[in-house]
């Protein structure tokens, strides 16, 4: 890609949504990070945060509704279903839970399931502001990343550092066949810099998820032409074989050192005691079936423990499994309609003849085998990135696209210009 991202009115409104994200997440971090955090400051975040977030939603209300009414028979009637039983799942409570205002700006209840919004929203417009800000999230990840490697944070910290600021490189990687080697390469150290983290730092699911993001990455820019013979191609493989061997090397001689945290945690189960006191509790068929609302909750004693106090709240809102979690809040009636729209569009995804819709089918695929490690849906970049490859997947006009056509409609091709043009 030898050219600019195309931009408009429409598409710097788009960004807001972003932009939004991220600074509701900048004061979520925030508050993991300090000790003694200001509510005052992460309230400031969260709001300012929610109101980018919100105006290019408002503002697409009536296209929004547009697109649902003209979307094909299935997408519409499971859309509308999914949209009515978030009605219901938003005004049943069960549990301990209960409803209060400072739950409403939570990023794991009621706010991450506002992201099937961007299903009806324009593909396109989406897209190029995705892409207009994403070049730059590499280098404040690679900024913000000093922190967790100089001192110990939570591992809520590093979990949106790298849904936030390394999954724009995922996207790009993913999408390399529209890409300059130079940004596509920056992407992909982008992911390989999350992976390191992640190793360092022991969080297996987030290994898990950006290695399938970099697999499907390589492979694609190896089968779409990014390496133009079959030498580069050979050498391309053999130089990863290479680096797998030396890295695999270096963990062994490092599993006590710099890799420890992962090197403990590798074989341990963490979650056995959780899950079973979930399966105990959601044992009544009704709560299996229509859940416990945005705002319920799960009985898991001495989880939760407060590390001033020793005390634990045994009520528990949040289970780091996001099949699980769905059906904590929608039941399983929700998680049917969810895997509804999930699975098709990966298969639509895998079946259109350019890169753009398949780079978007795996991200969809990678999210529900994330979902069984952790996947919790979240109100931050990953979870609305993962809505917007649906959206493109589900876009009619974009699966009939070749490669080409997909490059002319995101980016517009430089061209130099000539004396008389210059201002």
């Amino acid at each position: 890609m030898d050219g600019v991202i195309a931009r408009g009115k429409d598409v710097r409104k788009m960004q807001m949504l972003w932009i939004g994200l991220l600074v509701y997440n900048i004061g979520y971090m925030y508050s993991e990070l300090v000790d003694f955090p200001s509510a005052l400051i992460i309230r400031l975040f969260f709001y300012a945060g929610l109101l980018l977030f919100m105006y290019p939603v408002l503002i697409s209300i009536v296209d929004i509704f547009t697109t649902l009414n003209r979307a094909g028979r299935y997408l519409k009637i499971v859309m509308w279903l999914t949209i009515g039983w978030s009605f219901v799942s938003l005004l049943h409570v069960g549990g301990d839970g209960e409803f209060s205002v400072g739950k409403v700006v939570t990023p794991y209840l009621l706010l991450p399931y506002m992201a099937i919004v961007l299903v009806l929203m324009s593909s396109e417009n989406l897209l190029r502001s995705f892409f207009s800000i994403g070049g730059k999230m590499g280098y404040l990840f690679f900024l913000i990343s000093v922190i967790p490697l100089s001192s110990t944070v939570s591992f809520g910290f590093i979990q949106m550092l790298l849904e936030n600021f390394a999954v724009f490189g995922a996207f790009i990687f993913l999408t390399n066949k529209y890409q300059s080697a130079r940004n596509a390469a920056f992407a992909a150290v982008v992911v390989l810099g999350a992976i390191l983290i992640a190793a360092i730092l022991g969080r297996r699911n987030l290994m898990l998820t950006f290695g399938l993001y970099f697999m499907f990455g390589f492979i694609g820019s190896v089968v779409n032409g990014k390496f133009k013979t079959m030498e580069s191609k050979i050498i391309i493989v053999l130089l990863c074989l290479l680096l797998g061997a030396g890295s695999l090397y270096y963990y062994k001689q490092e599993s006590y050192g710099t890799f420890s945290t992962i090197t403990s945690r590798a074989g341990e189960n963490t979650r056995e005691d959780v899950l079973l006191d979930f399966l105990l509790d959601m044992g009544n068929p009704k709560d299996l079936l229509i859940g416990r609302g945005f705002y319920g909750t799960y009985y898991c004693p001495n989880v939760d423990k407060d590390s001033d106090t020793g005390e634990s709240d045994d009520n528990r809102e949040v289970i780091e499994n996001g099949y699980l979690q769905i059906i904590l809040k929608g039941g399983i009636i929700y998680l049917l309609l969810y895997m509804m729209l999930m699975i098709p569009a990966i298969v639509k995804g895998v079946k259109a003849p350019n890169q753009l819709s398949k780079a978007c089918a795996v991200i969809v695929f990678v999210q529900l085998v994330d979902m069984l490690v952790f996947g919790v849906p979240t109100f931050n970049i990953k979870t609305f990135m993962i809505w917007m490859a649906v959206s493109v997947c589900y876009n009619k006009r974009i699966s009939g696209m070749t490669d080409d056509e997909v490059n002319e409609m995101l980016f517009v091709k430089k061209r130099k210009l000539m004396p008389w043009e210059k201002k």
